[in-house]
């Protein structure tokens, strides 16, 4: 009776496996629809805007499980609808707004094969190839750094996750009891990602003290103020416990100064971490190298491939220069893990990281940049900085008040030069989104309304680029009219 049962399971069971035909005709049908996607993305809008889209109102059902199956060319037609037709469309090449990448096509390959394989590469003992690759990116990137093989780190969903990672390496070196949190000082500008802030509230550190530090007129650092604190709480008997530095910060861009941070972080004993999750990977170019000079002095850095590389999202690093601290924080062991045990020498991803089951996340990146080669991923990093340059001096020209110059690749611009012409500014913006060719940020510093240009979408090119100052000046003869 039992076996009959298990038997009549197993017919119904192995249609999850499914056969080569049938896997075949899948195949075919994602991919199909994955590349008209890519094919026809020049034609497609870059911003779909939800307050004059009515279309993204499927019922919950469209997305529930439902007890019997619906075939895969239907469920692609409610992706298809529903997904790529809806909000910013972060592959296009007109998306100017936030940090994209673009998402290199290979990176998806990368993924595929991840999952197609369900490698668990969490530990050396599972996946000793999956291991080494994620070892070399990691050690690739920290060679952009300047550090050698004392270095660690570990790949991450993302910038929020790799900052938690960071955070708390530094507490578990500075805090060894819960009363010197509320003595352990943090120093930042209002600058800082804000993810710094929810990676101090999960790490544990909301006890700590947070001191603003003020920014220069270009928005960097300014170090005669950061000085002044430390001093002042060293002499006051708290823990200088962190400096947050930026290398390209999200609002505009700038990179702090690191070698002088650096500096002061040496002389108060103060962990140094620096937030290259944008701005990292413009260290590969030569001309900027120099601009990042300090950042190889800091105890830990956050660098997100899924932004400088173009990759697709899902793929951040944190990196720091004494792997040992990592290990100490993160390494951790089960008895059911005990085979394990066997290659405990050998790099494994899982003891320097949060995470043990993770995404086998380093084949998006150790595809594309084997297949395409550093040489070409760096072209299209320069381009992108130059066409920032391009769209910053166009702008000036044609009578735009601009921000500071671009460090990297992204700028702050608008019209006027106070709050009395913010309602103008949201009008462009406004109109700029509402029609959704191409797409742009805004944020707002000490009052003021900017709107804001990021240019690292691999697919954005000198003609996106001129499409987006004829829709900025259309927008803005328009806005002037409406403001009257």
């Amino acid at each position: 009776m039992l076996k009959e049962r298990i038997r009549e399971l197993e017919v119904i069971s192995k249609q999850l496996d499914g056969t080569s035909t049938s896997r075949d005709e899948w195949t075919e049908d994602v991919i199909h629809a994955g590349l008209s996607f890519l094919d026809t993305l020049r034609q497609q809008k870059t911003y779909f805007n939800p307050v004059h889209d009515q279309s993204n109102n499927a019922p919950d059902t469209l997305w529930e499980p439902q007890e019997t199956g619906v075939p895969m060319q239907d469920l692609l037609r409610t992706y298809q609808s529903q997904i790529w037709n809806h909000g910013i469309n972060a592959a296009s090449g007109g998306h100017f707004g936030y940090i994209p990448g673009g998402g290199l096509y290979p990176g998806a390959l990368g993924d595929y094969l991840a999952a197609t394989g369900n490698t668990y590469a969490g530990i050396a003992y599972a996946s000793p190839g999956g291991a080494k690759m994620e070892e070399a990116m990691i050690r690739w990137m920290n060679a952009i750094v300047g550090w050698g093989s004392e270095a660690g780190g570990t790949l991450t969903s993302g910038g929020s996750l790799a900052t938690l990672t960071a955070l708390i390496a530094a507490r578990d070196q500075y805090i060894s009891e819960p009363g010197q949190l509320e003595h352990a000082c943090i120093y930042m500008t209002p600058q800082a990602h804000h993810c710094i802030r929810k990676a101090i509230h999960l790490a544990g550190l909301n006890f700590a003290k947070i001191r603003s530090i003020r920014m220069n007129q270009d928005y960097t650092m300014n170090l005669e103020d950061l000085a002044k604190h430390l001093a002042d709480d060293h002499s006051q008997g708290m823990i200088p416990f962190m400096i947050v530095g930026s290398a390209g910060t999200t609002d505009t861009g700038v990179i702090d100064p690191m070698q002088e941070i650096a500096g002061l972080a040496h002389k108060y004993g103060t962990w140094f971490h620096v937030d290259a999750a944008y701005g990292g990977f413009f260290a590969l170019l030569p001309e900027l190298l120099p601009s990042f000079k300090g950042w190889e002095k800091a105890d830990s850095i956050v660098i997100d491939p899924h932004k400088g590389l173009f990759l697709p999202y899902g793929i951040g690093a944190v990196l720091i220069r004494d792997r040992k601290k990592l290990f100490n924080s993160m390494r951790y062991s089960a008895a059911y893990m005990q085979d394990a045990e066997v290659d405990a020498m050998d790099y494994s991803p899982s003891d320097y990281s949060p995470e043990l089951t993770r995404h086998f996340r380093s084949v998006r990146m150790w595809l594309p940049l084997k297949f395409f080669g550093i040489n070409t991923i760096r072209a299209a990093i320069e381009e992108k900085h130059l066409l920032t340059k391009y769209l910053y001096a166009q702008l000036n020209q044609r009578g735009w008040d601009m921000g500071p110059q671009p460090t990297l690749s992204v700028f702050l611009f608008r019209i006027g030069h106070d709050p009395s012409t913010n309602a103008l500014n949201r009008t462009i913006a406004s109109l700029i989104h509402q029609d959704g060719s191409q797409f742009i940020s805004t944020t707002t510093l000490e009052g003021i309304f900017w709107l804001r240009i990021a240019v690292l979408s691999f697919r954005s090119h000198l003609e996106e680029a001129d499409l987006l100052i004829q829709l900025l000046e259309a927008s803005r003869q328009k806005a002037a009219s409406i403001i009257g």
